[in-house]
């Protein structure tokens, strides 16, 4: 495996239609291309913290390509893409999975995520790279008519450093101590907004932004007293102006319960995807925790009665 060169220009273009997605907000926020400039630009840009690596196919001496973010704040990493989607089940496609987990943990992250859309190869070449499932996510998109502003009083606001303890008390209260450990929530790396209901945090809202789209990750409790596709709605007068791009909410398992109200919104599935994860320091075996996980990877989850629109 090796950095990515100028030289690799031409397969970073001739897989435009062959990537992997292997991040929902990524994927979403770029309007479905992965392999275009902005890609290319991350590369060679002044972050640091992406890396797009190279592994050539010893038989076929095709370049396999692949994406990684770590994030520093929260000690993770998270796969971008892969390509192409021919060469999935190749050693040589895994041999550039290991490598990046090896860069991830040299980096200094603890894990590794990535989220496999449901029924693709690949799925099979991360297993085999020691990757576990931790969670199952839909994820929603929103039809641009209905992103009209609210009536009522709106209770999100920015977040601020001193919401902390507040979050905390949220997140270990709605969350699965699996997910947890996957994706840690700390102090420096908060959600964007916060939902207040009787001086209590009853919500909080994560989001990317790009010229595809937005993609927005709510976490709202149940016992919450408003109508939820209002709060939901609220909170996107946040982001104005830049409402009127699509707008994607990610619903993970354990928030199932808000997918009756994007139902109910039309709202439609996009995306059906296996959250996956690779603890490259080994994590305390807790007997909760492997039953948990054991459970979970029996289940054969199936597309639900919702349609969706595609991938892209």
């Amino acid at each position: 495996m090796r950095q990515f060169k100028i030289t690799d220009l031409s397969a970073l273009y001739r897989y435009q239609t062959q990537a992997i997605s292997l991040d929902g907000g990524y994927t979403f926020t770029r309007g479905g291309n992965l392999l275009g400039t902005a890609a290319l630009l991350e590369q060679i840009g002044p972050d640091d913290h992406t890396t797009l690596a190279v592994q050539i196919e010893p038989y076929s001496k095709k370049r396999i390509l692949g994406q990684m973010y770590v994030d520093p704040r929260t000690a993770t990493a998270k796969m971008n893409f892969l390509a192409p989607e021919e060469l999935s089940g190749t050693l040589a496609m895994k041999e550039l999975i290991e490598g990046l987990c090896k860069l991830a943990g040299e980096a200094g992250a603890v894990c590794v995520n990535a989220e496999v859309e449901v029924g693709n190869d690949i799925f099979s070449s991360f297993r085999e790279q020691k990757f576990r499932l931790y969670d199952r996510l839909r994820i929603w998109y929103l039809p641009p008519q209905n992103n009209g502003h609210t009536d009522g009083v709106n209770h999100w606001s920015v977040t601020h450093d001193s919401d902390y303890i507040g979050l905390r008390h949220l997140y270990a209260s709605l969350v699965p101590p699996i997910v947890q450990a996957a994706q840690p929530l700390i102090a420096n790396a908060l959600p964007d907004l916060v939902y207040w209901q009787d001086n209590e945090i009853m919500g909080s809202m994560k989001s990317m932004t790009g010229p595809g789209g937005i993609f927005l990750k709510p976490l709202l409790h149940p016992a919450i007293q408003e109508d939820a596709g209002g709060v939901l709605y609220q909170a996107l007068q946040h982001y104005y102006p830049l409402v009127g791009r699509p707008v994607y909410i990610a619903v993970p398992s354990y928030q199932g319960w808000l997918e009756s109200i994007l139902y109910k919104l039309q709202a439609e599935v996009v995306s059906l995807r296996s959250l996956m994860v690779r603890y490259l320091a080994q994590p305390l075996r807790v007997p909760e925790h492997e039953s948990a996980v054991r459970t979970l990877e029996k289940v054969r989850m199936h597309p639900s009665h919702f349609e969706g629109k595609g991938g892209d």
